[in-house]
Protein backbone atom coordinates (compact mmCIF):
# COMPACT_ATOMS: atom_id res chain seq x y z
CA UNK A 1 0.00 0.00 0.00
CA UNK A 2 1.42 3.41 -0.96
CA UNK A 3 2.52 6.14 1.40
CA UNK A 4 2.90 6.46 5.14
CA UNK A 5 -0.09 6.14 7.47
CA UNK A 6 -0.16 9.22 9.76
CA UNK A 7 0.50 8.67 13.46
CA UNK A 8 -2.81 10.36 14.26
CA UNK A 9 -4.67 7.61 12.36
CA UNK A 10 -2.67 4.88 14.12
CA UNK A 11 -3.42 6.48 17.49
CA UNK A 12 -7.13 6.76 16.69
CA UNK A 13 -7.27 3.06 15.81
CA UNK A 14 -5.44 2.07 18.99
CA UNK A 15 -7.83 4.14 21.11
CA UNK A 16 -10.93 2.60 19.51
CA UNK A 17 -9.85 -1.04 19.45
CA UNK A 18 -10.94 -3.11 22.43
CA UNK A 19 -7.83 -5.25 22.82
CA UNK A 20 -9.52 -7.68 25.19
CA UNK A 21 -12.25 -8.36 22.61
CA UNK A 22 -9.70 -8.65 19.77
CA UNK A 23 -7.48 -11.10 21.65
CA UNK A 24 -10.52 -12.86 23.08
CA UNK A 25 -11.48 -13.99 19.57
CA UNK A 26 -8.39 -16.23 19.67
CA UNK A 27 -7.66 -16.72 23.37
CA UNK A 28 -9.94 -17.54 26.30
CA UNK A 29 -9.20 -14.76 28.79
CA UNK A 30 -10.08 -14.29 32.46
CA UNK A 31 -9.73 -11.12 34.50
CA UNK A 32 -7.11 -10.77 37.24
CA UNK A 33 -6.99 -7.23 38.64
CA UNK A 34 -6.36 -4.73 35.86
CA UNK A 35 -5.16 -7.39 33.44
CA UNK A 36 -6.72 -10.29 31.56
CA UNK A 37 -4.76 -13.55 31.31
CA UNK A 38 -4.92 -16.69 29.20
CA UNK A 39 -2.86 -19.27 27.29
CA UNK A 40 -0.45 -17.68 24.82
CA UNK A 41 -1.41 -18.02 21.13
CA UNK A 42 2.23 -17.70 20.04
CA UNK A 43 3.73 -20.78 21.72
CA UNK A 44 2.69 -24.03 23.40
CA UNK A 45 1.63 -22.63 26.74
CA UNK A 46 1.03 -25.00 29.67
CA UNK A 47 -0.11 -22.29 32.07
CA UNK A 48 -1.64 -18.84 31.54
CA UNK A 49 1.45 -16.72 30.82
CA UNK A 50 -0.23 -14.35 28.34
CA UNK A 51 -1.50 -11.04 29.73
CA UNK A 52 -3.55 -8.18 28.26
CA UNK A 53 -3.72 -4.71 29.79
CA UNK A 54 -6.74 -2.93 28.24
CA UNK A 55 -5.91 0.44 29.83
CA UNK A 56 -2.56 0.61 28.09
CA UNK A 57 -3.70 -1.33 25.02
CA UNK A 58 -0.78 -3.72 25.39
CA UNK A 59 -0.29 -7.50 25.53
CA UNK A 60 2.71 -9.45 26.78
CA UNK A 61 3.64 -13.11 27.22
CA UNK A 62 5.90 -13.92 30.18
CA UNK A 63 6.75 -17.25 28.52
CA UNK A 64 7.83 -16.48 24.94
CA UNK A 65 8.23 -12.68 25.51
CA UNK A 66 6.04 -11.62 22.59
CA UNK A 67 4.36 -8.28 23.24
CA UNK A 68 2.82 -5.27 21.56
CA UNK A 69 -0.42 -3.51 20.71
CA UNK A 70 -3.47 -4.49 18.63
CA UNK A 71 -1.62 -3.91 15.36
CA UNK A 72 1.34 -6.07 16.29
CA UNK A 73 -1.07 -8.75 17.61
CA UNK A 74 -2.46 -9.17 14.10
CA UNK A 75 0.94 -9.04 12.41
CA UNK A 76 2.28 -11.75 14.73
CA UNK A 77 -0.84 -13.94 14.83
CA UNK A 78 -2.08 -13.64 11.25
CA UNK A 79 1.20 -12.95 9.46
CA UNK A 80 -0.21 -9.68 8.10
CA UNK A 81 2.01 -6.81 7.05
CA UNK A 82 1.79 -3.65 9.17
CA UNK A 83 -0.44 -1.79 6.64
CA UNK A 84 -2.68 -4.86 6.26
CA UNK A 85 -3.16 -5.04 10.03
CA UNK A 86 -3.90 -1.30 10.22
CA UNK A 87 -6.45 -1.54 7.40
CA UNK A 88 -8.11 -4.57 9.00
CA UNK A 89 -8.44 -2.89 12.41
CA UNK A 90 -9.55 0.40 10.84
CA UNK A 91 -12.38 -1.42 9.05
CA UNK A 92 -13.29 -3.12 12.34
CA UNK A 93 -13.58 0.12 14.35
CA UNK A 94 -14.80 2.48 11.63
CA UNK A 95 -11.68 4.60 11.08
CA UNK A 96 -10.82 5.85 7.59
CA UNK A 97 -7.17 5.20 6.75
CA UNK A 98 -5.38 8.04 4.99
CA UNK A 99 -1.86 8.13 3.58
CA UNK A 100 0.86 10.76 3.48
CA UNK A 101 1.90 10.28 -0.14
CA UNK A 102 0.95 13.53 -1.84
CA UNK A 103 -2.03 11.91 -3.58
CA UNK A 104 -5.10 14.10 -3.93
CA UNK A 105 -7.85 12.95 -1.49
CA UNK A 106 -10.36 12.77 -4.32
CA UNK A 107 -8.04 10.55 -6.31
CA UNK A 108 -7.44 8.44 -3.23
CA UNK A 109 -11.19 8.00 -2.74
CA UNK A 110 -11.60 6.95 -6.39
CA UNK A 111 -8.78 4.44 -6.01
CA UNK A 112 -10.36 3.00 -2.87
CA UNK A 113 -13.73 2.75 -4.61
CA UNK A 114 -12.13 0.97 -7.57
CA UNK A 115 -10.41 -1.57 -5.31
CA UNK A 116 -13.73 -2.20 -3.60
CA UNK A 117 -15.37 -2.83 -6.99
CA UNK A 118 -12.60 -5.29 -7.88
CA UNK A 119 -13.13 -7.07 -4.54
CA UNK A 120 -16.89 -7.25 -5.18
CA UNK A 121 -16.37 -8.83 -8.62
CA UNK A 122 -13.94 -11.41 -7.21
CA UNK A 123 -16.27 -12.22 -4.33
CA UNK A 124 -19.21 -12.73 -6.71
CA UNK A 125 -17.15 -14.98 -8.99
CA UNK A 126 -15.95 -16.99 -6.01
CA UNK A 127 -19.49 -17.57 -4.74
CA UNK A 128 -20.62 -18.62 -8.24
CA UNK A 129 -17.72 -21.08 -8.66
CA UNK A 130 -18.49 -22.70 -5.33
CA UNK A 131 -22.18 -23.23 -6.12
CA UNK A 132 -21.31 -24.67 -9.55
CA UNK A 133 -19.27 -27.49 -7.99
CA UNK A 134 -22.43 -29.00 -6.46
CA UNK A 135 -24.80 -28.00 -9.30
CA UNK A 136 -25.77 -30.44 -12.08
CA UNK A 137 -23.59 -28.56 -14.60
CA UNK A 138 -20.60 -29.05 -12.30
CA UNK A 139 -20.79 -32.83 -12.21
CA UNK A 140 -17.49 -33.45 -14.04
CA UNK A 141 -15.71 -31.04 -11.72
CA UNK A 142 -17.21 -32.69 -8.65
CA UNK A 143 -16.32 -36.16 -9.96
CA UNK A 144 -12.73 -35.08 -10.64
CA UNK A 145 -12.32 -33.63 -7.15
CA UNK A 146 -13.72 -36.86 -5.71
CA UNK A 147 -11.37 -38.96 -7.87
CA UNK A 148 -8.43 -37.10 -6.32
CA UNK A 149 -9.60 -38.20 -2.89
CA UNK A 150 -10.51 -34.69 -1.72
CA UNK A 151 -13.11 -34.89 1.03
CA UNK A 152 -15.84 -32.41 1.92
CA UNK A 153 -13.83 -30.96 4.80
CA UNK A 154 -11.02 -29.95 2.43
CA UNK A 155 -13.46 -28.64 -0.18
CA UNK A 156 -14.84 -26.34 2.51
CA UNK A 157 -11.48 -25.42 4.02
CA UNK A 158 -9.97 -24.43 0.67
CA UNK A 159 -13.30 -23.17 -0.77
CA UNK A 160 -12.84 -25.23 -3.93
CA UNK A 161 -15.20 -24.50 -6.83
CA UNK A 162 -15.72 -25.28 -10.51
CA UNK A 163 -16.26 -23.26 -13.66
CA UNK A 164 -18.15 -25.16 -16.38
CA UNK A 165 -17.12 -24.60 -20.00
CA UNK A 166 -18.98 -21.82 -21.79
CA UNK A 167 -20.04 -18.37 -20.68
CA UNK A 168 -22.07 -19.05 -17.54
CA UNK A 169 -20.07 -16.64 -15.37
CA UNK A 170 -20.32 -13.94 -18.03
CA UNK A 171 -24.09 -14.40 -18.17
CA UNK A 172 -24.25 -14.27 -14.36
CA UNK A 173 -22.31 -10.99 -14.27
CA UNK A 174 -24.56 -9.54 -16.97
CA UNK A 175 -27.70 -10.43 -15.03
CA UNK A 176 -26.26 -8.95 -11.83
CA UNK A 177 -25.17 -5.76 -13.58
CA UNK A 178 -21.52 -6.15 -12.53
CA UNK A 179 -18.84 -4.24 -14.50
CA UNK A 180 -17.68 -6.55 -17.29
CA UNK A 181 -14.58 -4.45 -17.94
CA UNK A 182 -13.35 -5.19 -14.41
CA UNK A 183 -14.20 -8.90 -14.79
CA UNK A 184 -12.13 -8.93 -17.98
CA UNK A 185 -9.27 -7.05 -16.30
CA UNK A 186 -9.26 -9.61 -13.47
CA UNK A 187 -9.01 -12.46 -15.98
CA UNK A 188 -12.41 -13.92 -15.14
CA UNK A 189 -13.88 -13.54 -18.62
CA UNK A 190 -12.27 -13.16 -22.04
CA UNK A 191 -13.11 -12.81 -25.71
CA UNK A 192 -13.92 -15.85 -27.82
CA UNK A 193 -12.73 -16.26 -31.42
CA UNK A 194 -16.22 -15.41 -32.62
CA UNK A 195 -16.06 -12.05 -30.86
CA UNK A 196 -18.32 -12.99 -27.97
CA UNK A 197 -17.40 -13.62 -24.35
CA UNK A 198 -16.20 -16.80 -22.67
CA UNK A 199 -15.33 -17.78 -19.11
CA UNK A 200 -11.53 -17.82 -18.82
CA UNK A 201 -11.58 -20.56 -16.15
CA UNK A 202 -14.12 -22.67 -18.05
CA UNK A 203 -13.55 -26.40 -17.69
CA UNK A 204 -11.40 -26.00 -14.60
CA UNK A 205 -11.61 -26.71 -10.89
CA UNK A 206 -11.04 -23.38 -9.12
CA UNK A 207 -8.91 -22.70 -6.07
CA UNK A 208 -9.26 -19.19 -4.61
CA UNK A 209 -5.99 -17.50 -3.62
CA UNK A 210 -6.43 -15.51 -0.40
CA UNK A 211 -4.54 -12.59 1.06
CA UNK A 212 -3.47 -12.67 4.70
CA UNK A 213 -6.60 -10.63 5.47
CA UNK A 214 -8.59 -13.55 3.99
CA UNK A 215 -9.80 -11.62 0.95
CA UNK A 216 -9.98 -13.31 -2.46
CA UNK A 217 -7.14 -11.91 -4.59
CA UNK A 218 -7.56 -14.22 -7.57
CA UNK A 219 -7.85 -17.85 -8.66
CA UNK A 220 -5.86 -20.82 -9.81
CA UNK A 221 -7.74 -23.18 -12.10
CA UNK A 222 -6.86 -26.87 -12.62
CA UNK A 223 -7.87 -28.35 -15.98
CA UNK A 224 -9.78 -31.64 -16.02
CA UNK A 225 -7.83 -34.71 -17.25
CA UNK A 226 -7.39 -34.76 -21.03
CA UNK A 227 -8.67 -31.22 -21.20
CA UNK A 228 -7.17 -27.79 -21.54
CA UNK A 229 -3.61 -26.59 -21.65
CA UNK A 230 -1.93 -25.37 -19.47
CA UNK A 231 -2.80 -27.74 -16.67
CA UNK A 232 -2.87 -24.85 -14.17
CA UNK A 233 -4.10 -21.37 -15.08
CA UNK A 234 -3.70 -18.42 -12.70
CA UNK A 235 -5.39 -15.04 -12.62
CA UNK A 236 -3.30 -12.42 -14.41
CA UNK A 237 -1.38 -9.92 -12.32
CA UNK A 238 -3.55 -6.95 -11.35
CA UNK A 239 -3.93 -4.34 -8.63
CA UNK A 240 -5.13 -7.04 -6.25
CA UNK A 241 -3.35 -10.16 -7.54
CA UNK A 242 0.42 -10.49 -7.80
CA UNK A 243 1.28 -14.16 -7.89
CA UNK A 244 4.86 -13.61 -6.76
CA UNK A 245 3.55 -12.05 -3.54
CA UNK A 246 1.03 -14.73 -2.55
CA UNK A 247 1.20 -18.34 -1.37
CA UNK A 248 -1.61 -20.83 -1.85
CA UNK A 249 -2.85 -22.28 1.45
CA UNK A 250 -1.01 -19.85 3.73
CA UNK A 251 -4.20 -18.64 5.40
CA UNK A 252 -5.28 -22.23 6.10
CA UNK A 253 -1.76 -23.22 7.23
CA UNK A 254 -0.69 -20.24 9.31
CA UNK A 255 -1.85 -21.52 12.73
CA UNK A 256 -0.09 -24.86 12.20
CA UNK A 257 3.05 -23.18 10.83
CA UNK A 258 3.29 -21.00 13.93
CA UNK A 259 2.47 -23.81 16.34
CA UNK A 260 4.95 -26.29 14.82
CA UNK A 261 7.46 -23.61 13.83
CA UNK A 262 7.79 -25.03 10.33
CA UNK A 263 6.20 -24.65 6.90
CA UNK A 264 6.13 -27.43 4.31
CA UNK A 265 6.64 -25.98 0.84
CA UNK A 266 5.27 -27.99 -2.11
CA UNK A 267 4.67 -27.25 -5.79
CA UNK A 268 0.94 -27.45 -6.51
CA UNK A 269 -2.49 -26.74 -5.09
CA UNK A 270 -3.52 -30.40 -4.92
CA UNK A 271 -0.25 -31.20 -3.15
CA UNK A 272 -1.29 -28.69 -0.49
CA UNK A 273 -4.85 -30.00 -0.20
CA UNK A 274 -3.76 -33.66 0.00
CA UNK A 275 -1.15 -32.95 2.64
CA UNK A 276 -3.66 -31.00 4.75
CA UNK A 277 -6.11 -33.89 4.43
CA UNK A 278 -3.38 -36.30 5.56
CA UNK A 279 -2.77 -34.17 8.67
CA UNK A 280 0.15 -32.03 7.48
CA UNK A 281 -1.72 -28.75 7.82
CA UNK A 282 1.38 -26.57 7.53
CA UNK A 283 1.75 -27.13 3.76
CA UNK A 284 1.73 -24.18 1.31
CA UNK A 285 2.68 -23.66 -2.34
CA UNK A 286 3.80 -20.87 -4.70
CA UNK A 287 1.52 -20.24 -7.67
CA UNK A 288 3.13 -22.16 -10.49
CA UNK A 289 6.28 -20.02 -10.52
CA UNK A 290 9.69 -20.17 -8.88
CA UNK A 291 9.69 -19.13 -5.23
CA UNK A 292 10.21 -15.37 -4.81
CA UNK A 293 11.84 -13.26 -2.09
CA UNK A 294 8.46 -11.77 -1.21
CA UNK A 295 6.99 -15.25 -0.68
CA UNK A 296 9.96 -16.19 1.49
CA UNK A 297 9.34 -13.14 3.65
CA UNK A 298 5.66 -14.10 3.98
CA UNK A 299 6.80 -17.43 5.41
CA UNK A 300 9.33 -15.75 7.69
CA UNK A 301 6.56 -13.77 9.40
CA UNK A 302 5.28 -17.10 10.70
CA UNK A 303 8.41 -19.28 10.96
CA UNK A 304 12.05 -19.29 9.87
CA UNK A 305 12.00 -23.06 9.25
CA UNK A 306 10.92 -24.59 5.95
CA UNK A 307 10.70 -28.20 4.81
CA UNK A 308 11.00 -28.40 1.01
CA UNK A 309 8.97 -31.26 -0.50
CA UNK A 310 8.98 -30.79 -4.24
CA UNK A 311 8.23 -33.41 -6.90
CA UNK A 312 10.80 -36.17 -7.32
CA UNK A 313 11.53 -35.44 -11.00
CA UNK A 314 14.44 -33.41 -12.42
CA UNK A 315 12.39 -30.21 -12.48
CA UNK A 316 11.56 -30.69 -8.79
CA UNK A 317 15.22 -31.22 -7.92
CA UNK A 318 16.25 -28.03 -9.72
CA UNK A 319 13.45 -26.08 -8.03
CA UNK A 320 14.63 -27.42 -4.64
CA UNK A 321 18.16 -26.10 -5.25
CA UNK A 322 16.90 -22.65 -6.27
CA UNK A 323 14.53 -22.47 -3.31
CA UNK A 324 17.21 -23.46 -0.79
CA UNK A 325 19.48 -20.65 -2.01
CA UNK A 326 16.71 -18.06 -1.96
CA UNK A 327 15.41 -19.09 1.47
CA UNK A 328 18.84 -18.98 3.07
CA UNK A 329 19.53 -15.60 1.51
CA UNK A 330 16.40 -14.35 3.30
CA UNK A 331 17.47 -15.85 6.62
CA UNK A 332 15.34 -19.02 6.53
CA UNK A 333 16.68 -22.54 7.03
CA UNK A 334 15.20 -25.99 6.96
CA UNK A 335 15.25 -29.45 5.49
CA UNK A 336 14.69 -31.27 2.20
CA UNK A 337 12.52 -34.33 1.60
CA UNK A 338 13.68 -36.23 -1.49
CA UNK A 339 10.82 -38.12 -3.13
CA UNK A 340 11.27 -40.94 -5.63
CA UNK A 341 11.42 -39.98 -9.33
CA UNK A 342 7.75 -40.50 -10.12
CA UNK A 343 6.35 -39.41 -6.77
CA UNK A 344 4.89 -36.10 -5.64
CA UNK A 345 3.38 -35.06 -2.29
CA UNK A 346 -0.17 -35.62 -3.56
CA UNK A 347 0.48 -39.18 -4.75
CA UNK A 348 2.36 -39.99 -1.55
CA UNK A 349 -0.41 -38.65 0.69
CA UNK A 350 -3.12 -40.62 -1.15
CA UNK A 351 -1.46 -44.02 -1.20
CA UNK A 352 -2.16 -46.55 1.55
CA UNK A 353 0.10 -45.84 4.49
CA UNK A 354 1.23 -42.64 2.76
CA UNK A 355 0.70 -40.40 5.77
CA UNK A 356 3.00 -42.56 7.89
CA UNK A 357 5.62 -42.64 5.14
CA UNK A 358 5.47 -38.86 4.77
CA UNK A 359 5.81 -38.39 8.51
CA UNK A 360 8.95 -40.55 8.48
CA UNK A 361 10.38 -38.67 5.48
CA UNK A 362 9.78 -35.31 7.18
CA UNK A 363 11.26 -36.56 10.44
CA UNK A 364 14.41 -37.78 8.66
CA UNK A 365 14.68 -34.96 6.11
CA UNK A 366 18.20 -33.65 5.54
CA UNK A 367 19.11 -30.11 6.56
CA UNK A 368 19.73 -27.72 3.66
CA UNK A 369 23.52 -27.78 3.99
CA UNK A 370 23.76 -31.57 4.20
CA UNK A 371 21.47 -31.92 1.20
CA UNK A 372 23.55 -29.43 -0.78
CA UNK A 373 26.78 -31.30 0.04
CA UNK A 374 25.24 -34.58 -1.10
CA UNK A 375 23.95 -33.09 -4.38
CA UNK A 376 27.28 -31.44 -5.18
CA UNK A 377 29.42 -34.46 -4.30
CA UNK A 378 27.24 -37.00 -6.10
CA UNK A 379 27.09 -34.84 -9.24
CA UNK A 380 30.80 -34.05 -9.41
CA UNK A 381 32.07 -37.43 -10.57
CA UNK A 382 35.81 -38.13 -10.58
CA UNK A 383 36.96 -35.78 -13.33
CA UNK A 384 38.79 -32.58 -12.46
CA UNK A 385 36.30 -30.59 -14.52
CA UNK A 386 33.37 -32.09 -12.65
CA UNK A 387 34.90 -31.35 -9.25
CA UNK A 388 35.81 -27.77 -10.19
CA UNK A 389 32.29 -27.18 -11.53
CA UNK A 390 30.81 -28.60 -8.32
CA UNK A 391 33.11 -26.34 -6.30
CA UNK A 392 31.97 -23.30 -8.29
CA UNK A 393 28.31 -24.16 -7.70
CA UNK A 394 29.09 -24.79 -4.07
CA UNK A 395 30.67 -21.36 -3.63
CA UNK A 396 27.67 -19.69 -5.27
CA UNK A 397 25.48 -21.60 -2.84
CA UNK A 398 27.72 -20.74 0.13
CA UNK A 399 27.39 -17.03 -0.64
CA UNK A 400 23.71 -17.30 0.33
CA UNK A 401 24.49 -18.68 3.80
CA UNK A 402 24.13 -15.85 6.31
CA UNK A 403 25.88 -17.53 9.25
CA UNK A 404 29.68 -17.18 9.08
CA UNK A 405 30.16 -20.42 11.03
CA UNK A 406 27.75 -22.40 8.83
CA UNK A 407 29.46 -21.04 5.74
CA UNK A 408 32.91 -22.01 7.03
CA UNK A 409 31.91 -25.56 7.99
CA UNK A 410 30.08 -26.04 4.68
CA UNK A 411 33.14 -24.89 2.72
CA UNK A 412 35.48 -27.20 4.65
CA UNK A 413 33.22 -30.23 4.18
CA UNK A 414 32.71 -29.48 0.49
CA UNK A 415 36.47 -29.28 -0.04
CA UNK A 416 36.86 -32.62 1.73
CA UNK A 417 34.12 -34.28 -0.36
CA UNK A 418 35.60 -32.98 -3.62
CA UNK A 419 39.22 -33.65 -2.73
CA UNK A 420 40.22 -30.00 -3.17
CA UNK A 421 42.31 -27.64 -1.05
CA UNK A 422 40.12 -26.08 1.68
CA UNK A 423 42.08 -22.80 1.63
CA UNK A 424 41.17 -22.13 -2.00
CA UNK A 425 37.48 -22.72 -1.39
CA UNK A 426 37.53 -20.62 1.77
CA UNK A 427 39.08 -17.68 -0.04
CA UNK A 428 36.45 -17.93 -2.76
CA UNK A 429 33.64 -18.23 -0.20
CA UNK A 430 34.82 -15.23 1.80
CA UNK A 431 35.04 -13.11 -1.34
CA UNK A 432 31.60 -14.06 -2.65
CA UNK A 433 29.90 -13.70 0.76
CA UNK A 434 31.60 -10.52 1.97
CA UNK A 435 28.53 -8.35 1.51
CA UNK A 436 26.22 -10.61 3.48
CA UNK A 437 28.14 -10.67 6.78
CA UNK A 438 27.69 -7.13 8.05
CA UNK A 439 24.45 -7.50 10.02
CA UNK A 440 25.24 -10.50 12.27
CA UNK A 441 25.04 -10.35 16.02
CA UNK A 442 23.80 -6.75 16.12
CA UNK A 443 21.36 -7.09 19.00
CA UNK A 444 23.03 -9.59 21.33
CA UNK A 445 24.46 -6.97 23.70
CA UNK A 446 23.43 -7.50 27.33
CA UNK A 447 21.62 -4.74 29.23
CA UNK A 448 23.34 -3.77 32.51
CA UNK A 449 21.18 -3.74 35.65
CA UNK A 450 21.32 0.03 36.10
CA UNK A 451 20.10 0.53 32.51
CA UNK A 452 17.23 -1.89 33.10
CA UNK A 453 16.27 0.32 36.07
CA UNK A 454 16.43 3.36 33.81
CA UNK A 455 14.21 1.68 31.18
CA UNK A 456 11.62 0.70 33.79
CA UNK A 457 11.43 4.26 35.10
CA UNK A 458 11.24 5.77 31.60
CA UNK A 459 8.41 3.45 30.50
CA UNK A 460 6.39 4.12 33.68
CA UNK A 461 7.12 7.87 33.66
CA UNK A 462 7.80 9.04 30.08
CA UNK A 463 7.70 12.65 31.27
CA UNK A 464 11.13 12.00 32.85
CA UNK A 465 12.72 11.12 29.48
CA UNK A 466 13.86 14.69 28.59
CA UNK A 467 15.69 14.93 31.92
CA UNK A 468 17.32 11.53 31.32
CA UNK A 469 18.46 12.29 27.78
CA UNK A 470 19.71 15.81 28.59
CA UNK A 471 21.81 14.65 31.53
CA UNK A 472 25.56 14.60 30.76
CA UNK A 473 25.74 11.07 32.19
CA UNK A 474 23.35 9.78 29.50
CA UNK A 475 26.41 9.22 27.31
CA UNK A 476 27.42 6.48 29.77
CA UNK A 477 24.45 4.30 28.76
CA UNK A 478 26.35 1.32 27.34
CA UNK A 479 23.65 -0.56 25.48
CA UNK A 480 23.07 0.97 22.05
CA UNK A 481 19.50 -0.34 21.83
CA UNK A 482 18.56 1.24 25.17
CA UNK A 483 20.14 4.55 24.21
CA UNK A 484 18.45 4.51 20.78
CA UNK A 485 15.04 3.65 22.26
CA UNK A 486 15.16 6.47 24.81
CA UNK A 487 16.39 8.97 22.21
CA UNK A 488 13.56 7.92 19.85
CA UNK A 489 11.03 8.70 22.60
CA UNK A 490 12.77 12.00 23.33
CA UNK A 491 12.72 12.96 19.62
CA UNK A 492 9.05 12.04 19.45
CA UNK A 493 8.30 14.36 22.37
CA UNK A 494 10.29 17.21 20.82
CA UNK A 495 8.53 16.83 17.46
CA UNK A 496 4.97 15.88 18.52
CA UNK A 497 4.69 16.84 22.20
CA UNK A 498 3.77 13.29 23.24
CA UNK A 499 5.27 9.90 24.06
CA UNK A 500 4.20 6.68 22.33
CA UNK A 501 6.12 3.85 23.97
CA UNK A 502 4.29 1.19 21.98
CA UNK A 503 5.13 2.82 18.64
CA UNK A 504 8.80 3.16 19.61
CA UNK A 505 8.87 -0.51 20.63
CA UNK A 506 7.78 -1.59 17.14
CA UNK A 507 11.19 -0.58 15.80
CA UNK A 508 13.14 -2.40 18.54
CA UNK A 509 14.79 -5.73 17.68
CA UNK A 510 16.65 -6.24 20.99
CA UNK A 511 14.67 -8.99 22.73
CA UNK A 512 15.92 -8.08 26.21
CA UNK A 513 14.74 -4.48 25.82
CA UNK A 514 11.34 -5.62 24.55
CA UNK A 515 11.05 -7.98 27.53
CA UNK A 516 11.78 -5.22 30.06
CA UNK A 517 9.31 -2.78 28.51
CA UNK A 518 6.63 -5.43 28.03
CA UNK A 519 6.90 -6.54 31.65
CA UNK A 520 6.64 -2.97 32.96
CA UNK A 521 3.63 -2.18 30.77
CA UNK A 522 1.76 -5.18 32.16
CA UNK A 523 2.50 -4.53 35.84
CA UNK A 524 -0.08 -3.02 38.19
CA UNK A 525 2.70 -1.65 40.43
CA UNK A 526 3.36 2.05 39.96
CA UNK A 527 5.83 4.21 41.87
CA UNK A 528 4.90 7.56 43.32
CA UNK A 529 6.23 10.43 41.15
CA UNK A 530 8.62 11.51 43.92
CA UNK A 531 10.06 7.97 44.12
CA UNK A 532 10.46 7.91 40.34
CA UNK A 533 12.35 11.23 40.42
CA UNK A 534 14.60 9.86 43.15
CA UNK A 535 15.12 6.67 41.14
CA UNK A 536 16.21 8.58 38.04
CA UNK A 537 18.62 10.71 40.10
CA UNK A 538 20.14 7.55 41.56
CA UNK A 539 20.55 5.81 38.20
CA UNK A 540 22.08 8.89 36.56
CA UNK A 541 24.38 9.27 39.57
CA UNK A 542 25.46 5.65 39.17
CA UNK A 543 26.14 6.25 35.50
CA UNK A 544 28.21 9.31 36.37
CA UNK A 545 30.04 7.29 39.02
CA UNK A 546 30.85 4.66 36.38
CA UNK A 547 32.18 7.37 34.08
CA UNK A 548 34.43 8.82 36.82
CA UNK A 549 35.70 5.38 37.87
CA UNK A 550 36.55 4.52 34.27
CA UNK A 551 38.41 7.84 33.96
CA UNK A 552 40.32 7.18 37.22
CA UNK A 553 41.38 3.76 35.92
CA UNK A 554 42.58 5.34 32.67
CA UNK A 555 44.53 8.07 34.53
CA UNK A 556 46.13 5.45 36.80
CA UNK A 557 47.27 3.51 33.76
CA UNK A 558 48.79 6.64 32.23
CA UNK A 559 50.57 7.47 35.51
CA UNK A 560 52.25 4.06 35.48
CA UNK A 561 53.38 4.59 31.88
CA UNK A 562 54.76 8.10 32.71
CA UNK A 563 56.57 6.77 35.80
CA UNK A 564 58.22 3.99 33.83
CA UNK A 565 59.53 6.50 31.29
CA UNK A 566 60.71 8.98 33.96
CA UNK A 567 58.34 11.77 32.83
CA UNK A 568 57.85 13.51 36.22
CA UNK A 569 55.95 16.53 34.81
CA UNK A 570 53.29 14.32 33.26
CA UNK A 571 53.10 12.29 36.48
CA UNK A 572 52.38 15.43 38.54
CA UNK A 573 49.78 16.63 36.04
CA UNK A 574 48.01 13.26 36.05
CA UNK A 575 48.13 13.04 39.85
CA UNK A 576 46.33 16.40 40.08
CA UNK A 577 43.66 15.10 37.63
CA UNK A 578 43.34 11.93 39.65
CA UNK A 579 42.89 13.94 42.85
CA UNK A 580 40.16 16.05 41.23
CA UNK A 581 38.33 12.93 40.02
CA UNK A 582 38.59 11.49 43.53
CA UNK A 583 36.98 14.61 45.02
CA UNK A 584 34.19 14.43 42.41
CA UNK A 585 33.59 10.78 43.28
CA UNK A 586 33.54 11.56 47.02
CA UNK A 587 31.06 14.37 46.42
CA UNK A 588 28.77 11.99 44.59
CA UNK A 589 28.93 9.52 47.49
CA UNK A 590 28.21 12.29 50.01
CA UNK A 591 25.13 13.43 48.11
CA UNK A 592 23.93 9.86 47.89
CA UNK A 593 24.27 9.41 51.65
Amino acid sequence: MPGRIPDSVIQQIRERVNLVELVGQQVKLRRTGRNWVGLCPFHSDGKPSFSVNPERGFFYCFGCHEGGDAISFLTKLKGMSYPEAVESLAHMVGVEVTYEDGVDPTQRARSRERRQQLADVLREAHAWFRTRLTAPEGREGSEYVGSRGVGQAMISAFQIGFCPSGDGLYQHFTRRGLPLNLAEELGLIGRSRSGGHRDRFGGRVTFPVLTMTEQVAGFSGRALPGGLDPKYLNSPDSEVFKKGELLFGLVQARDAVKKQDQAILVEGQLDVVSLHQAGFTRAVAPLGTALTEHQAMLLKRLSSNVCLMYDGDEAGRKATWRSMSLLMNQGLYGTVVRLADKEDPDSMARKEGGAQQLAALIENARPFLEHALEVLASGAGRSLHGRVEAARRGMEFASQIQSVLDRQVFTEQLADRLGLEPAALKAEAVASAAQSQSQEGASAQEIPRKEIDLLELAVQFPELIPRICRDESFEQVENESVRGFLLALFDQFEEEGRYDVQAALQAVEHQGLRDVCGRVLMEDRRLAPADAERGVREVMSNLKRSRIEMRIDEVSRRIRVAESSGDSNTVLELLREQEGLGRELASLSARRN
